[in-house]
């Protein structure tokens, strides 16, 4: 892959040498035998197009965003959510093409700390691992110690977690973690007071925007929600 790669390079500078070689040629052949009213023309013709190809160069090494269609993402929360630890990950991922089941232990809807009310799609007693291809656990406080309790729900993270899919964490999320007992020797960030829970729980804690450790990604408030909104689509 380095040659097939290190090859391609070595085609394009070449190519780029040779269009201006060409376009040198050109402009000097059309200066030396045509009237200024052409000469004036191929200037706004060859400026349009050099300004095309830039354009089209640049969305070239901007490379394609991350495709998530087909794939379905499972948001685990109850009330008491952080609002936008919810809604703006799900978001993101939806914008990317996944479709979102917002999982909790009752039917109905669900309302954040700050009044964001979401409806509920499935139960946790209804569903499995097998069922998604990655989970996002926002925070707040309450939600996050509630859910914690909810035996089906421990069941699902763990089941997540023993099919190596990805799990995004934010904030309090964390928590149910330690209580499905997977962080043992993994890398992760939360809000400072989940800190000790986490390491007591075998974990490696640190304190940064946003950490990927194979298949866990984590953030630790709603300050860092666009590196952890981009990590998530990236590694989902």
């Amino acid at each position: 892959r380095k040659e097939s790669s290190a090859a391609s390079d070595v085609y394009k500078r070449q190519a780029g040498t040779d269009e201006l070689f060409l376009q040198n040629h050109l402009k000097n052949f059309i200066m030396r035998h045509f009237p200024p009213s052409v000469k004036v023309f191929f200037n706004i013709a060859r400026k349009t197009i050099l300004g095309r190809m830039h354009k089209r160069d640049h969305v070239v090494t901007l490379g394609a965003m991350p495709d998530l269609t087909n794939k379905t993402i499972a948001v685990l929360a109850t009330d008491g959510f952080e609002d936008s630890e919810l809604t703006s990950p799900a978001e993101a991922v939806k914008n990317a093409g996944a479709t979102v089941h917002v999982i909790s232990t009752e039917e109905g809807s669900i309302e954040g700390k700050n009044g964001t009310k979401v409806d509920v799609d499935k139960l946790t007693s209804s569903v499995s691992a097998d069922d998604y291809d990655a989970l996002i656990l926002p925070g707040g406080t309450v939600n996050a110690d509630q859910i914690r309790i909810d035996k089906d729900a421990v069941a699902l993270v763990k089941g997540f977690a023993a099919a190596n899919k990805p799990i995004g964490v934010i904030c309090h999320g964390g928590w149910i973690l330690t209580d499905a007992d997977v962080l043992k020797g993994r890398t992760i960030t939360s809000y400072i007071s989940v800190k000790t829970d986490l390491i007591n729980a075998g974990a490696n804690w640190v304190d940064e925007e946003v950490v990927v450790d194979g298949n866990l990604i984590s953030s630790r408030t709603p300050a860092d929600l666009e590196a952890f909104n981009k990590a998530l689509v990236e590694n989902f």
